[in-house]
């Protein structure tokens, strides 16, 4: 900016003093400087996109090595865990679950009632409704 500023008060000067040669090549210098900064802000902006191509590039890159490395990761995982074993060990854990529920049941059960013959028809009611629900789970 402060070149072209100075180029077009030479330029003035020389036209004042009735140089019109020397305003004309000096005219032809400002217009060749004017266009010598559009071609230098261009090719910076080229430059940029390039740098910023090959940062996404990089990137694009190191997502394809992690998601190499997780898909390893995955595989060797279903490698070790086998799903028939994992249905079996859930079934029995929720067996051990019901039983544990129906003893907790059971002993909480017997120090709220007094009659005793009322206690062993609630308690056998329990039982059936507890297998019940029990071989309903197993099949």
């Amino acid at each position: 900016m402060r070149l072209s500023f100075i180029k077009i008060l030479e330029i003035k000067n020389a036209a004042k003093a009735g140089n019109t040669e020397a305003a004309k090549i000096l005219a032809k210098q400002l217009h060749q400087m004017r266009k010598a900064k559009t071609r230098t802000y261009a090719a910076k902006s080229k430059v940029q996109t390039i740098g910023t191509s090959a940062k996404l590039m990089q990137a694009n890159a190191k997502m394809g090595e992690v998601l190499g490395s997780t898909t390893k990761a995955m595989g060797e995982m279903n490698k070790l865990v086998n799903p028939a074993q994992m249905n079996k060990t859930m079934q029995e854990f929720a067996k051990q679950s019901m039983q544990m529920g129906m003893t907790d049941e059971m002993s909480n059960f017997f120090p709220n009632n007094t009659s005793e013959t009322n206690t062993m028809h609630n308690l056998w009611k329990l039982i059936e409704t507890k297998m019940f629900f029990f071989q309903l789970m197993t099949l």
